[in-house]
């Protein structure tokens, strides 16, 4: 294991909250994010996280909830995992997030990606106007732009998507020279593109759907891409986005991780990637394993109803033996 402490963020249900809603036909109640995001705190982990969808996974929208949840949980850095920045205009995305780290007094990590290659999604590009095909492109120019928003200086582009003149955004963010953003990386794929983008405008890869050799793979292929632009790979940051549900029985825990997995994600296409699924132990040993792959941090999702047991669950059973 890893000798330096590892950091530990959680995954708020702002999907898994509606999911819920949608089996008892009641109202989602709010407070359960609230709850479970003070309850986050003071366990002592280090983020709170949510993810981001419009239509194709309807959920909470991504950066109101950190903003509220960071008011009842002054502490843990907050995170997006992940955001599809192609589905915003620049100006107005580089203005919420400054937003959102300035009153959060400069805890935002912008953990983004391009959206999910699974055609029965693109509907959800479609009726914002844009076509799939092009958002890999549109995503590289909304950072790129954002990089330069955030220094609160004028800023001409002349993007195919987003061209404006002299846009100055106010506030900047707290942190210089602004928000962290963090790429999602891998998903069982070695993809030299993805690697390029990261080295040359991330902080920080979020890898998923990865097995830990395949992490350590993907740590050593950045590394070699951080060769060649000329960049110390120790200024990239490397995080772990694990989905698990605990269960004494594992076939039980599998059954309903697979089951809230398939619901959350309408069919099930990612062939068993998802997990682990299980005893504590089985949670530990994953774990242990991406740790010595090189991982530096974990968002966990639990891929479960009942998410405040599976919280208490692992801060006593699993988190005291991977730090």
């Amino acid at each position: 294991m890893a000798g330096k402490k590892t950091d530990f963020g959680i995954l708020l249900p702002t999907r898994g909250l509606l999911l819920a809603s949608q089996d008892t036909q009641e109202n989602p109640d709010p407070n359960l994010i609230f709850d479970m995001a003070k309850q986050i705190e003071a366990y002592g982990y280090q983020s709170i996280w949510v993810g981001d969808s419009l239509l194709a996974r309807p959920r909470l929208d991504a950066l109101v909830t950190l903003a509220a949840v960071g008011a009842v949980a002054p502490k843990p850095k907050l995170g997006t995992c992940v955001f599809l920045p192609a589905m915003r205009h620049p100006l107005l995305l580089a203005q919420t997030t400054a937003t959102v780290d300035f009153l959060s007094n400069g805890r935002l990590i912008l953990g983004i990606g391009i959206g999910s290659r699974v055609a029965d999604y693109y509907f959800e590009w479609v009726a914002l106007g844009i076509p799939p095909e092009k958002r890999t492109r549109r995503m590289v120019h909304v950072v790129e732009a954002l990089k330069k928003l955030w220094t609160g200086e004028p800023v001409t582009t002349e993007s195919e998507f987003f061209p404006f003149q002299d846009a100055r955004i106010l506030p900047t963010p707290i942190q210089k020279p602004g928000v962290p953003i963090w790429f999602a990386t891998g998903h069982g794929r070695f993809i030299p593109a993805q690697y390029a983008r990261l080295v040359r405008l991330g902080e920080g890869a979020m890898m998923n759907l990865d097995m830990p050799w395949e992490f350590k793979q993907h740590v050593e292929n950045i590394e070699k891409e951080c060769d060649k632009q000329g960049r110390d790979p120790a200024t990239i940051h490397r995080c772990m986005y694990l989905s698990v549900t605990l269960g004494n029985d594992a076939q039980k825990a599998t059954e309903e991780g697979e089951g809230f997995l398939t619901k959350y994600y309408l069919r099930n296409w990612w062939e068993g990637r998802w997990g682990p699924f299980g005893p504590p132990q089985v949670i530990i040993d994953r774990i242990n394993a991406f740790q010595e792959a090189g991982a530096q941090s974990f968002v966990i999702r639990f891929c479960s109803y009942d998410q405040m047991a599976q919280l208490e669950w692992f801060t006593k059973e699993v988190w005291p033996h991977c730090q």
